[in-house]
């Protein structure tokens, strides 16, 4: 079985740390079928439209798109733009199964791969075109045709299947919710001294095309607000690591003041490996999105037997019992943070305890329980599509 893997985001060799877990995924589904990756990107004059390029062990086929900067017209426009991109790739792009990672771009372009190859699509929903891209064109005719075309619907949490029958509620093709999961095997969850509580932020500041902050997607801000008033008490040893894209460059003083003040730590963006052994020094991974599916650092935090506080938003309620494995906060809700930021700090069993149910919880939701749901899903497409 050859399965034509198509992806808007994933890592190049300039930036490892981008989209990662579409790299793992195409690396596990890899040993067990054979894979090519289809990367869509936004083309570039002298460029061709398809070429191949290898991103570590990844062999990736690079599409060249014309739609990325008219995100702002109607689909049937970015239809016909990615028809384009079919025209110097469909030869060079042959499988039996075409597995689309996300329902915006990615989707439309599957769609009309799909068409041109006659062979089956699946839609793999992953948050933010749920909750952004088709919710704002749920009645679009396009996309309903799209989404009526695909031979599965996957998700990665209940959240966002629930959002996709209010959106979309007359569709009852296949569908199944598929934890994105983890490898374990990349992750310590041994004990850690206590002397000093350790948080971890891996969220970043998200930006906007001029480099400017507009909002507060990730919750960083909140966190930040969060960590003045918890630092201003002066009643815990702890200290805060703050990582992902934008960390940087963020006008701390705007919230902070001094920062060496404060117990912070910066970082940049980490690749696999320091995101690995971030995890392993932590106590606690914060988790404040305003928006969310059901992010990958909520399992990599299970794996490593870190207490989760995160937002009761889309898929992260899934995965954190109340005082049980972790906390959940009212997103945007300073008061909210601090408060569940101060019951870490003083409560060390809790701690202990909440770690070793994350680390066995992680077992469960494993990168091999992944890989074999979508095996069963693309046999399932195969057979009721050649039937």
């Amino acid at each position: 079985m050859k399965i034509l893997f198509v992806v808007t985001g994933f890592p190049d060799n300039k930036n490892l740390a981008r989209s990662v877990f579409n790299y793992r995924a195409a690396q596990y589904l890899g040993t067990h079928h054979q894979l090519d990756v289809i990367r869509l990107k936004l083309w570039r004059p002298f460029q061709p439209l398809c070429k191949k390029v290898k991103v570590n062990d990844v062999e990736v086929n690079e599409v060249a798109t014309f739609a990325y900067s008219f995100f702002s017209f109607s689909p049937w426009i970015i239809n016909f733009l990615l028809k384009l991109s079919l025209l110097g790739s469909a030869k060079r792009l042959q499988g039996d199964i075409v597995h689309a990672v996300g329902g915006g771009l990615a989707a439309q372009f599957s769609a009309l791969l799909s068409k041109r190859s006659r062979i089956p699509y699946i839609i793999q929903y992953i948050g933010s075109d749920l909750n952004f891209y088709l919710k704002s064109y749920a009645s679009n005719k396009t996309i309903r045709k799209i989404i009526r075309g695909a031979g599965f619907h996957c998700f990665n949490s209940k959240a966002l299947q629930k959002l996709f029958e209010e959106l979309f509620p007359n569709y009852t093709n296949f569908k199944q919710v598929i934890y994105r999961g983890v490898d374990t095997r990349e992750f310590n969850g041994r004990h850690r001294d206590m002397s000093e509580i350790k948080f971890l932020f891996l969220g970043g500041f998200v930006t906007d095309d001029n480099g400017n902050f507009p909002n507060n997607l990730k919750g960083g801000i909140t966190l930040l607000k969060a960590w003045r008033e918890l630092m201003n008490k002066n009643e815990y040893s702890c200290s805060l690591t703050i990582a992902g894209p934008g960390t940087m460059s963020f006008r701390y003083d705007e919230f902070l003041g001094n920062k060496e003040k404060i117990n912070l730590r910066i970082l940049g963006t980490l690749n696999r490996k320091e995101v690995a052994e971030e995890m392993s020094r932590s106590h606690c991974v914060v988790i404040p999105s305003i928006s969310e599916g059901l992010p990958n650092v909520a399992f990599e935090a299970m794996a490593s037997g870190n207490v989760i506080i995160g937002s009761d938003v889309g898929g992260i309620p899934e995965v954190i019992e109340h005082k049980i494995n972790g906390i959940l906060i009212v997103p945007n809700d300073t008061r909210s943070l601090v408060e569940a930021l101060s019951f870490v700090c003083t409560n060390h069993s809790f701690i202990r305890d909440a770690g070793l149910r994350n680390t066995k919880k992680a077992q469960v939701l494993s990168i091999d329980s992944f890989v074999s749901s979508y095996t069963s899903v693309y046999n399932t497409v195969i057979t009721t599509y050649t039937r």
